[in-house]
């Protein structure tokens, strides 16, 4: 039960951010609305996926897809600007040098969940595996993926519950950073 105490704490401490971002991404029901996301995308997985790769391997076993190559091809394919990365807030860093990057980690692997809808919106407009879409094949190629992030959530120590809610909610924040079109 240790475990699952981080994992529903994350969920319950982190639900208006997330909303918060689930309305800054919106429905993706026409190519302007994709780009947009796609762009915001973009900008997010190059920032959080340097951010939790910098410093030594995680002593926690637990490593991200990344799907920022895709992204990349993606944004190519579509002939898209993209930003500069942006900076990830003071607060994520010092989060995870607390031991908070089970809480960053939730909101990367959560995304994959979503991605499953956006899958099926992005082939509405005509993307696809190979076209536009390739980081949504990549989120959703491992269906027990989030099962098992789950189970290392479990396994996490509940210690740094605290540091991994605020590396969480900055996640949150950088990713709605990165959708609204901010610089």
């Amino acid at each position: 039960i240790r475990g699952k105490v981080l994992r529903f704490e994350l969920r319950d401490k982190t639900s208006a951010a997330h909303a918060r971002l689930d309305t800054v991404v919106g429905k993706l029901d026409s190519m302007a609305c994709y780009a947009r996301y796609l762009i915001g995308q973009f900008a997010f997985r190059r920032a959080i996926e340097r951010v939790l790769a910098a410093g030594p391997a995680p002593a926690d076993g637990w490593r991200i897809a990344p799907i920022a190559d895709a992204l990349r091809r993606d944004v190519a394919d579509l002939a898209l600007p993209h930003s500069t990365v942006p900076q990830w807030p003071d607060k994520l860093s010092a989060a995870l040098a607390e031991g908070g990057r089970p809480g960053a980690l939730y909101v990367v692997e959560g995304s994959s969940l979503g991605a499953r809808l956006l899958q099926k919106q992005a082939a509405m407009l005509g993307l696809s595996d190979e076209f536009g879409a390739r980081h949504l094949a990549l989120q959703t190629s491992e269906p027990a993926r989030w099962r098992s992030f789950v189970d290392f959530l479990d396994r996490s120590d509940p210690r740094a519950l605290d540091a991994s809610v605020r590396a969480a909610a900055a996640t949150f924040e950088l990713a709605q950073h990165c959708f609204s079109g901010r610089p």
